[in-house]
């Protein structure tokens, strides 16, 4: 992990000390971390980076929003050899009560619009990465974290970091039902409603651990999630566009 803040890297090696490794990697991530204006204070909407790669996978800035999505992209590595859920790269996104879940690249992709577009279309946007999904209930799930802070880290963290602003994103704290389930393909139309058969098949395509469970197991445990929801796909498009397509499938059916 590079950042362009020492002591925030300081911080962030302490707080996840317990999984130090003395092997040598390529940074995966890298975060930037608002600077202060030059009037001393922090100028309105500095935003904090946690980039993947060369992806943008969370622009905020509430730093606290960004450390859960980074937590949450952690445990990422580990859900493909886990068992207690069935385990997808895929998002909720809500509006107005309307749950949709969509693949994971949608959340990063529409949020190069931009923060305040965002808010003003109303989207609840997810602060964690992936979706643990219980079997056979059609329900979305919390994720048990198995990366967690040392004790204390992130009472600590207003020193490192100033506050800047407020982010809060949603994560998933009880059973949830999904009523849209969203996929996204090459058509030339924005917006299409896909059968409930194709609308498996791309969910299955998104379930990290479908090796772990048995792929017709894990298939079969989510059969119900995508029985009970509306199923489509939505084209490949620019980020403004999807952006209006998501809009239109959350709206009550």
């Amino acid at each position: 992990m590079r950042s362009t803040s020492r002591e925030f890297g300081q911080w962030l090696d302490g707080a996840l000390r317990t999984y130090r490794s003395r092997a040598q990697y390529y940074p995966t991530y890298s975060i930037v971390i608002a600077e202060a204006s030059a009037q001393g204070g922090r100028a309105k909407e500095r935003y904090h980076i946690l980039y993947k790669g060369t992806i943008a996978t969370i622009k905020t800035p509430d730093i606290r929003t960004l450390i859960q999505t980074f937590l949450s992209d952690l445990e990422m590595f580990l859900l493909p050899d886990r068992t207690d859920a069935i385990f997808a790269d895929m998002n909720v996104v809500s509006l107005d009560g309307v749950n949709a879940l969509v693949p994971g690249s949608v959340v990063p992709f529409i949020g190069t619009l931009g923060r305040r577009r965002l808010a003003r279309a109303g989207l609840t946007l997810p602060a964690e990465r992936a979706v643990a999904i219980q079997p056979l209930s059609g329900r979305v799930v919390p994720v048990k974290p198995l990366v967690e802070l040392t004790a204390g880290a992130l009472d600590s963290l207003p020193e490192v970091v100033l506050g800047n602003g407020s982010d809060p994103r949603m994560v998933v704290q009880q059973p949830t039902a999904v009523d849209v389930l969203v996929s996204i393909g090459w058509g030339r139309q924005p917006l299409v409603e896909v059968s409930k058969g194709l609308g498996l098949y791309r969910l299955g395509s998104h379930v990290m651990n479908l090796e772990e469970l048995g792929g017709a197991a894990a298939l079969e445990g989510v059969r119900p999630l995508v029985e009970q929801a509306r199923s489509y796909e939505v084209a490949s498009a620019k980020p403004l566009e999807m952006l209006d397509a998501l809009l239109e499938i959350l709206q009550p059916a």
